[in-house]
């Protein structure tokens, strides 16, 4: 009997209702060389007698009916010994799994031999409509703060499978699959495909509902586990030296910065048509001011001819500074900002975010470039329908390359200092560095936040303060080795300086569209929902 590159796993139980186009699903794929094993545990309603009518139709299903109920750990299991195909496709017997799948799946899982595991995007129906994203790519430190593969995703390569005889542990029950994917990372790579291609049906009966405050339980069992592996010294050691980033102090020295592999070549081509221009950075906190003080080194860097523009000036070529200031909450203050936008002849507004700004759209024509630093803003802007020109591009943040020599500036912030230097000493070295303003999502426990500590800098702040406030925050940053933050420059300055960092969304998915376009492939940074954050 040939053996088929696939085998689809679905279990079955009391799934009248929804089975058949569950099943249909997979027989509808244009990748068509699988068996599909559906085991029935045990049903009391019409399921085993639905399966039966399909598998008397198509010759690749192969049903398996238990007449009583074994739970899903053990079919699951039993289903791994029936497989005989070189890959596993998991599925559910009340999803949907879209036509081009196991095409796409399978095309991937030959093309890179070292994942072991590979998921993808996945859209709720029924009781809910989220997407959810997991990361591109699942590390160790991943799986602790709950982000890994959509169970009915995924598929596996069974030769690994075989290689460490890999089953579901039955004393996991309710997240058996979380603690299979703990196991298997230590010795395959676990890979998300960024693209939709199952429809999860959520509904009150889903094990995630009913069963939730079980599952959290054994969820925090399996994340001791991870704790205790990358605390010991056993040989999992060697699968998580990658994720633990080296002591600090060997990486912060002679101003040295983690360099960010960034393209230039948009914003550049768009700068160089300029003889020269006049930059006005983004007003804000200690962040806009990493934005500033980043970008005039990148300017100096590409000798770019510009200037600072000047209280009442209204220059023919006008470049902003980029940052979160086009968003509802802060439009009201950019009223200067748009008033020379008015009367420039060339715009550019350097990588920013984008939400709900009419006001903003009403004036852009074809004199703007307006690049976006996020998929979110990109589509958001595209959708507006305007004459401007608009680019997906990166936060000029990830663009600085050194800290900015120490300018004097004491007389001014003595005081802060100081008080920034005392709370510094108090801080643990797994800090949260959170938000308490309006972009804050949910009300979390802060140990400190930072970006507010030295209040507000203007449009027109000297280069020195400028400077003054990206060294400040890079220095504050670089003490601690675990930073989780809501702040975006907190989180890249962390970055910078080569800290552990895991971050958190604000009010309008900043933070996540950002991390999805340029930060997803950086080590140790690491995405997490609202409900992971410590404390």
């Amino acid at each position: 009997m040939k053996t088929p590159r696939i085998s689809v796993l679905m279990p079955a139980y009391n799934a009248q209702e929804y089975i058949g186009v569950a099943i249909e699903s997979i027989l509808n794929q244009t990748f068509s060389d699988f068996e599909f094993i559906i085991i029935n545990d045990g049903s009391t309603d019409n399921t085993p007698k639905i399966i039966d009518q399909y598998a008397k139709k198509d010759k690749r299903i192969k049903f398996v009916n238990h007449k009583k109920n074994r739970g899903l750990i053990s079919v699951l299991n039993e289903g791994f010994d029936l497989a005989r195909g070189e890959y596993i496709a998991r599925m559910d017997s009340d999803d949907i799994s879209l036509p081009t799948r196991f095409e796409k799946q399978i095309k991937y899982m030959d093309t890179h031999q070292q994942c072991g595991v590979l998921g993808t995007w996945f859209q709720c129906f029924g009781n809910a409509n989220d997407i959810v994203r997991h990361p591109k790519r699942i590390k160790l430190l991943n799986i602790l703060v709950g982000q890994f593969v959509g169970h009915p995703t995924v598929m596996l390569r069974k030769s690994v499978i075989d290689k460490y005889g890999f089953r579901y542990d039955m004393n996991y029950k309710h997240a058996e699959d979380y603690e299979l994917w703990s196991r298997m990372v230590l010795v395959t790579e676990i890979h998300n495909l960024p693209e939709i291609l199952l429809n999860y049906r959520w509904i009150d009966t889903n094990i995630s509902v009913i069963h939730a405050n079980t599952q959290q339980m054994v969820a925090n069992r399996i994340k001791n586990n991870i704790l205790a592996c990358l605390s010991s010294d056993t040989d999992v050691q060697h699968a998580i030296t990658h994720i633990m980033a080296t002591p600090h102090k060997k990486l912060y020295k002679k101003g040295t910065l983690r360099q960010i592999n960034v393209d230039d070549s948009q914003i550049l081509s768009e700068l160089n048509k300029f003889e020269t221009f006049s930059y006005m950075p983004n007003s804000g906190n200690l962040g806009d001011m990493l934005i500033a003080s980043a970008t005039m080194d990148w300017f100096d860097i590409n000798k770019l001819k510009w200037t600072r523009t000047k209280p009442n000036e209204y220059p023919k070529n006008f470049v902003y500074g980029g940052g979160g200031a086009w968003i509802k909450n802060y439009i009201s203050g950019m009223t200067r900002v748009m008033d020379i936008m008015q009367h420039a002849e060339h715009i550019v507004i350097l990588p920013s975010s984008f939400n709900d700004v009419p006001e903003l759209i009403k004036i852009l024509d074809e004199r703007f470039v307006v690049f976006c630093r996020d998929k979110k803003s990109y589509d958001y802007m595209v959708k507006q329908k305007t004459e401007a020109k608009i680019i997906l591009d990166h936060d000029m943040a990830l663009r600085m390359t050194r800290i900015p020599k120490s300018p004097k500036m004491l007389g001014k912030y003595f005081g802060k200092s100081l008080r920034l230097w005392y709370k510094q000493k108090t801080l643990p070295k797994t800090v949260n560095l959170l938000r308490q303003d309006s972009e804050a999502l949910g009300k979390h426990i802060t140990d400190f936040d930072l970006s507010e500590c030295f209040g507000w800098f203007g449009p027109y702040s000297s280069r020195r303060a400028i400077d003054f406030a990206a060294r400040t925050m890079l220095r504050f940053v670089k003490k601690f080795d675990i930073i989780h933050t809501d702040r975006l420059h907190v989180a890249i300055a962390g970055i910078l300086t080569r800290k552990i960092v895991f971050m958190h969304d604000n009010s309008y998915g900043k933070l996540s569209s950002v991390y999805e376009n340029s930060l997803e492939q950086i080590p140790n940074v690491y995405f997490e929902n609202k409900e992971n954050i410590k404390g």
